[in-house]
């Protein structure tokens, strides 16, 4: 009878320990998702280390909530439904909100700041309504939010439209050659000391990059998916980044560890 109890128990946990790391998976898939709106299963499966047959099953569990439309190879973002955050937390907006609003604490009245894309930007972009400022972003989505807006002067780069709504190509880099940016601000699929800050798509790695080399200040927004792992595309290296900003809080190693490097890390 011993056995049999012992037995059940370590069934459980181990159902348990399968069901938290999906959620892990799912949570950071769900925030690429937000980021780049489109994905596919093998980058899933080299971004997670998991199986094709894994990623399958993790955006199955996803098309349920309805912020998640599957494609034949992956998967595109379809936003919240409604308008409204889903109950299950997985899209991390609050996270995203104070990660935004820190940020936007960095920037002084006629600053000139460069922003990609991603849900934390436009979070951003948001927290400077009324500040005098210029921006210069490759994101559609950042150059809409900031239309409502009163105070920010929004510059749209030329290029390529991808269909993440990101501008890339030779013409946005080279504009960016000609700009002096005070602070860029990155919103990325992953940062660690041993890669740096990273993305799913070299395309936007190169404008990030060219926004990078225009900035005298470059500052990472990453929440806590984030941190410690690594995208497809490197963007800079850790030496490069001068500020963190992360809803992430110690005693997270990967956290220590960018702190040690000598980055300067903001909890929000």
């Amino acid at each position: 009878m011993a056995g049999w109890t012992a037995r059940r128990v370590s069934l459980r946990m181990g159902e348990e320990v399968k069901m938290s790391r999906q959620k892990t998976r799912t949570e950071r898939i769900l925030s690429i998702l937000e980021q780049k709106h489109v994905i596919n299963l093998r980058d899933i499966a080299a971004l997670l280390g998991c199986s094709l047959s894994t990623a399958r099953r993790d955006l199955a569990a996803l098309a349920p909530l309805g912020q998640v439309q599957l494609t034949r190879g992956g998967a595109v973002w379809r936003g919240h439904l409604g308008g409204r955050p889903s109950s299950t937390g997985l899209t991390l907006t609050g996270e995203k909100q104070r990660i935004g609003r820190a940020a936007a604490e960095l920037i002084r009245d006629g600053d000139a700041v460069a922003i990609g894309g991603g849900t934390t930007a436009c979070a951003l972009i948001r927290a400077l309504r009324g500040r005098h400022v210029s921006v210069v972003t490759n994101a559609l989505d950042v150059a809409l939010e900031a239309l409502p807006l009163s105070g920010p002067r929004v510059v749209l780069l030329a290029g390529e439209l991808l269909a993440t709504r990101e501008i890339v190509g030779p013409l946005a880099e080279e504009t960016l050659a000609r700009l002096h940016i005070d602070t860029v601000f990155m919103s990325v699929n992953g940062i660690s000391t041993e890669h740096g800050a990273t993305v799913m798509s070299h395309l936007d790695a190169r404008v990030l990059q060219a926004m990078a080399a225009a900035a005298r200040r470059i500052v990472v927004l990453a929440d806590h998916t984030k941190i410690g792992h690594a995208a497809l595309t490197n963007i800079v290296p850790t030496s490069a980044i001068h500020t963190l900003i992360t809803d992430a809080a110690e005693p997270v190693p990967s956290l220590a560890a960018i702190r040690a490097a000598g980055v300067q890390v903001i909890e929000a």
